[in-house]
């Protein structure tokens, strides 16, 4: 048997590099990456990491008649929200 490199390799070798445990043992994390800080929505009080969460912002998005706010990206959402007040002002 071949590995990638073209070389000659045994099953066992095959599955060393395979196995889930030795892949979990080498796995190395980087230290700089911020993880998410665990908070809860101000609206409905589960567990989220944004300010409200995604469950709300869906709510929000279809009752406004606003299906691209429910389900599109975060910046999206932004320029959805402005362009919404803006025409809330001028009526």
């Amino acid at each position: 048997m071949l590995n990638r490199a073209g070389d000659q390799c045994h099953i066992e070798d095959a599955l060393d590099e395979c196995d889930i445990i030795t892949s979990g043992e080498q796995m190395a994390f980087r230290e700089d990456v911020k993880m998410p800080v665990r908070s809860l929505c101000t609206k409905c009080g589960s567990v989220s990491s944004q300010p409200v969460c995604q469950a709300c912002t869906l709510l929000d998005g279809l009752n406004a008649g606003l299906p691209q706010l429910a389900v599109g990206k975060s910046r999206d959402r932004a320029f959805f929200k402005h362009s919404d007040s803006a025409s809330i002002e001028k009526d």
